[in-house]
């Protein structure tokens, strides 16, 4: 099973491109995945899930861009 999460702020014009995106490669390739996103919407919720910025995508918890896996910047962005 694949857990895919995608971290974003409210009215983040990506998005929904995405989201769209990571349903229709999973279709695409056959994948089983857990699909949940989750709405930032505070400094609270930046600093719990360590958000970069909008949209973040998480792959079983790690992050598809390798430059922000080890990155301490942080933000309402």
């Amino acid at each position: 099973m694949i857990d895919v999460k995608v971290y974003s702020l409210d009215g983040c014009a990506d998005t929904p491109s995405t989201v769209e995106l990571i349903k229709e490669t999973a279709k695409e390739m056959a994948l089983t995945i857990v699909f949940s996103q989750v709405q930032i919407s505070s400094s609270e919720d930046v600093e719990r899930y360590k958000f970069p910025g909008s949209p973040t995508v998480r792959i079983n918890g790690e992050d598809i861009e390798p430059a922000m896996r080890d990155t301490d910047n942080f933000g309402l962005s």
